[in-house]
């Protein structure tokens, strides 16, 4: 299939070791045709061997970047909260600019259950303006899934209507389309996309059920993705989509998916 757009995959970095990086590095071999690395750093310190090591990846993929988001909020209804937040994706961008990462991710985060999603919006746009960005690295925002279950702390930005909202009070900012997470909300999303896809600068891939689980294994769920393709080949897309799936194995089976289905450029 023929289309503009990158296609890599992820890799998670929860530790900061040079074992661990080593070990996604060893995933990453596995795979032909990869495009681009996308770096989840959840590691608030990287050993100097696997800093090294992942800087050097830029010598053979294009990178992006996905900052932390476990425990991190810009949405919290406690200033102070959200502007440690806001202090701590300061260092992940200008690390993702020291790389050479062209687009990163981050999360509006969690908020509590009693807060509108209008002042979500709010707490987000004035928290993530402090955040000092160039030209050199895109920033986005990503969307979240529903929550199946009660909780005093709840994602923010569950909607991509809340999303849209949120980026457009940050000028200069993007989106990051979850397409997994789409699924799991039982959205309306081909209207939205062929409306935002200038705007766009991340897709996440995954399997979902309508209405169900995801970052599951392509094939396995509702996804349809060679139709996911055609669809952003047809709208012109041509910036990245990057594989989301949990787990090392199952990223392999997912990639094996896309060249059996003739999904790979090559």
């Amino acid at each position: 299939m023929k289309y503009k757009f990158s296609l890599g995959v992820f890799i998670n970095i929860k530790f900061g070791t040079l074992a661990e990086v080593e070990e996604e590095i060893k995933m990453l071999d596995s795979l032909e045709d990869l495009e681009h690395i996308e770096i989840w750093r959840e590691a608030d310190y990287l050993d100097p061997e696997a800093d090294k090591l992942l800087r050097s990846l830029k010598d053979k993929y294009r990178l992006i970047l996905h900052a932390p988001f476990i425990n991190i909020t810009m949405a919290s209804n406690h200033e102070l909260v959200n502007r440690a937040s806001v202090e701590t994706m300061q260092k992940y961008y200008d690390w993702g600019v020291e790389i050479g990462a062209e687009v990163i991710t981050l999360h509006g985060g969690h908020k509590p259950f009693f807060q509108s999603s209008e002042v979500d919006i709010e707490n987000i746009g004035k928290t993530l303006a402090n955040l000092k960005t160039t030209e050199k690295l895109q920033a986005t925002l990503e969307h979240m899934p529903l929550g199946k279950h009660f909780s005093t702390g709840q994602n923010s930005l569950m909607d991509i209507n809340d999303l849209e909202k949120a980026v457009n009070l940050l000028p200069n900012w993007g989106f990051t389309l979850d397409i997994g997470h789409v699924l799991q909300n039982e959205e309306d999303w081909m209207s939205w996309v062929g409306n935002h896809v200038d705007r766009i600068y991340d897709i996440h891939l995954h399997d979902a059920f309508w209405g169900g689980k995801a970052h599951l294994p392509l094939g396995t769920a509702d996804l349809k993705c060679k139709d996911f393709f055609q669809f952003l080949a047809d709208k012109g897309y041509d910036k990245f989509v990057s594989l989301e799936v949990v787990g090392r194995e199952e990223t392999i089976q997912s990639w094996q998916y896309l060249r059996d289905n003739d999904l790979l450029k090559s």
